[in-house]
């Protein structure tokens, strides 16, 4: 690869035959004292390109390098050289013989910053970014949130970003645009692919994710994008749905995720992410446990009985191969329920009396212990399977050791979202945009992409059985209310990450409207017990606090 240097910055011309030249233009570099942050710029024309200088002068914080490769026409490189000569900090190369990907590749060879920031022409730095990346250390890396301004000057729009998410990175490239990387972690992974093409940034984060994993999360819109004219609410992403899915293929290739294919997320015409199709790598038994009393609502204009039409819509040819059915039934349970689940089964069905007044947690705890499975699925009685194979998508998520619980989409019977995780608003527990359409695209697109929550609905909720035991299951201090959100809360207390799928469908026949009976005494308990880390959630940004339904959403059976 071969690249030339503007005259009067640190490195001379070079061809790549002329090695004494490359030799004392590399040693040139190293002598002069390094920068904090170098920010690399592919550029393929002048036009904003005095808005990003400007934001560099503007830094609080001196200690910055911009590299500017020109690709395209040698005359740009002669115009932008000329036009930044008189700031040294400012290095421009000419790229006109590379491509785009091997471009941002060049200025990492001359890069002599601790730290690298993609920063395309037109985009903005707070004046105090760089000063915020001295909150990093040579082996850790971190990354800002964004905003959008609009080009009359009448606004912004904003990105607020969750924090470092492993399995949201893999569906959605959210915070590769603001990634500060360590120079040093970056060459010796080997530096940018060319093999990335327009996701090769995305390709170098994952990298850089694997190696040093969790990133530092510098709240605040401290980077933003060139203003446009009618911008769109975020995301924002950058590089070609398919090279995206191909980097992201190499990706689970090299680290044994085992997929069977990638693919694009698009709602309403957006594009928000990717799709990991996990391959089973294996079928533990899975118990689904379903607390019941046979009880019947009008559905679709029909009185139906609930647990007969879940197990229904359960019981298909196409089912997860490896169930066992749990039904934890109260002593008002009709005998023609009971005799109804038998024959949709072929007596296939464990079913359990439970005597007493009603105690949601100590009914699925007693499911728990009857069961034999090696994973654990509580699952409430009313409801409905939508995506046949719900099961084997949660299933292959909980393969991985480090997630503890998944929880799947529910939708109301109008296909309004019941739930895409549970959210803690500064906290007080709530859904993640409840009520708002099943393909809402808020938020970033959360409710559309696999991700990270600090917990999800007991409604649907699958585990191992053994985590379940070890961590005394649902508290039965909490017989209504809030049983599930405890144990989320000692699912991630453990160090387990908890995951939320919408590619795993069912319907929720509760109520939109039903106001939640909530005892004070289960309230205080909560505080008591989690008053610290309900405060933060690792998906709700603190700059972005929401307005949530109020808990809970388990239901009387």
């Amino acid at each position: 690869m071969t690249a030339e240097v503007a005259a009067g910055s640190p490195a001379e011309p070079a061809a790549a035959a002329d090695t004494a030249a490359a030799d004392a233009a590399a040693a040139d570099t190293a002598a002069r004292p390094p920068a904090l942050l170098a920010a690399i710029t592919v550029l393929d024309g002048t036009a904003d390109l005095e808005h990003t200088r400007q934001a560099l002068l503007a830094q609080g914080d001196p200690s910055w390098q911009w590299l500017i490769v020109t690709v395209g026409d040698r005359a740009l490189f002669d115009e932008v050289a000329a036009a930044t000569a008189t700031e040294p900090r400012i290095e421009v190369i000419d790229g006109s013989t590379l491509s785009r990907a091997q471009a941002a590749m060049a200025a990492l060879d001359v890069a002599h910053a601790d730290f690298l920031l993609r920063l395309d022409a037109g985009d903005f730095l707070d004046p105090g970014l760089v000063g915020r990346v001295r909150e990093l250390d040579a082996e850790s890396w971190g990354y800002t949130d964004e905003g959008l301004p609009y080009a009359d000057g009448t606004g912004m729009l904003r990105w607020f970003k969750p924090d470092f998410c492993p399995e949201l990175l893999r569906s959605q490239p959210y915070l590769v645009r603001t990634a500060i990387l360590p120079t040093a972690v970056v060459r010796r992974l080997g530096g940018l692919s060319a093999a990335g093409a327009s996701a090769q940034w995305y390709d170098l984060v994952l990298r850089v994710a694997d190696e040093l994993g969790p990133a530092v999360h510098i709240t605040g819109p401290y980077y933003l994008r060139a203003a446009e004219a009618e911008p769109q609410p975020a995301p924002w992403l950058d590089g070609t749905p398919e090279d995206r899915c191909r980097v992201l293929a190499r990706h689970c290739d090299a680290t044994g995720i085992a997929v069977t294919q990638v693919s694009p997320v698009t709602v309403r015409g957006r594009e928000l992410g990717q799709r990991l199709h996990r391959r089973l790598t294996q079928t533990p038994r899975v118990s689904v446990v379903i607390p019941t009393r046979g009880g019947s609502s009008v559905i679709y204009g029909l009185r139906r009985c609930h647990v007969v039409e879940l197990v229904e819509s359960m019981w298909t040819d196409d089912r997860y191969p490896n169930l066992e059915l749990v039904i934890v039934y109260d002593d008002e349970t009709p005998a023609e329920v009971l005799q109804q689940l038998r024959e949709l089964t072929d007596g296939e069905v464990v079913l359990v009396p439970f005597h007493g007044e009603f105690h949601y947690s100590r009914k699925c705890n007693i499911g728990a212990i009857e069961a034999t499975g090696d994973y654990l699925c509580l699952l409430n009685d009313d409801m409905r399977v939508v995506t046949p194979d719900w099961l084997h998508e949660m299933v292959s998520l909980l393969d991985d050791p480090e997630v503890g619980a998944v929880g799947p989409k529910l939708l109301f019977a109008d296909g309004s979202l019941q739930h895409a995780g549970h959210v803690y608003n500064g906290g007080s527990a709530g859904h993640l945009l409840f009520n708002a359409p099943g393909d809402t695209i808020d938020m970033a697109g959360l409710a559309q992409l696999t991700g990270e929550r600090m917990g999800v609905t007991g409604a649907c909720l699958l585990m191992r059985r053994a985590d379940y035991l070890e961590l005394g299951g649902l508290s039965e201090l909490f017989p209504l209310n809030f049983n599930d959100v405890d144990l989320c809360l000692k699912i991630v207390d453990a160090g387990f990450r908890i995951l939320y799928t919408p590619h795993a469908v069912l319907d929720h026949y509760e109520s939109q409207t039903r106001q939640a009976r909530i005892d004070p005494k289960e309230v205080a308990q909560m505080e008591r017990r989690w008053r610290v880390i309900m405060h933060h959630d690792r998906v709700l940004n603190p700059l972005d606090r929401l307005p949530v339904m109020p808990r809970p959403d388990v239901m009387e059976f």
